[in-house]
């Protein structure tokens, strides 16, 4: 199946219009061919970095802050360290990812936050957030940019 045909079998053409679906090739021949094709939907910061709408230190910030909250959650992400538990129960992997994503709630701030966590924990769209706040989308992206660079500092990721 071509990545044209997979793309109309799978998706609506509201959620293909934003360009949230991406079409992988899953097995290539060895002369480029590709003989099997799959779909996944592509994450808001994933498109932003590929954009350009986001830099690769902002889009670093973000998954640092997604990986935080997932690992202090209890998910299992590979880090070094995992296997050593505190008195409460808690790893030392969660216990870092909690220091870090704290770190990185003061630096952004309060009034900030809802909109970093929004984005680059629960995956939500610039759009949406916008949307459901009330917002101008435009505006809102370059308030991420700003609150994401706030994150960078506090993760201590280097300029450029």
């Amino acid at each position: 199946m071509s990545g044209d045909a997979l793309r109309r079998s799978l998706v609506n053409p509201e959620r293909d219009s934003h360009g949230e679906i991406l079409i992988e090739s899953r097995v290539v021949t060895s002369t480029g061919h590709t003989i099997e094709s799959g779909a996944r939907v592509q994450p808001p910061m994933e498109r932003y970095l590929k954009r350009g709408q986001v830099t690769e230190r902002q889009a670093k910030a973000a998954e640092r802050l997604y990986r935080a909250w997932v690992t202090m959650n209890g998910a299992k992400i590979p880090a070094p360290g995992c296997v050593s538990y505190s008195p409460g129960g808690w790893t030392v992997a969660q216990i870092t990812a909690t220091r870090g994503y704290e770190h990185a709630q003061r630096a952004v701030g309060i009034r900030l936050w809802p909109l970093v966590f929004h984005i680059c924990c629960l995956e939500w769209s610039v759009d949406r957030f916008a949307n459901e706040c009330g917002r101008n989308g435009t505006s809102t992206m370059e308030v991420l940019r700003y609150a994401l660079d706030m994150a960078a500092d506090a993760f201590g990721l280097p300029e450029g």
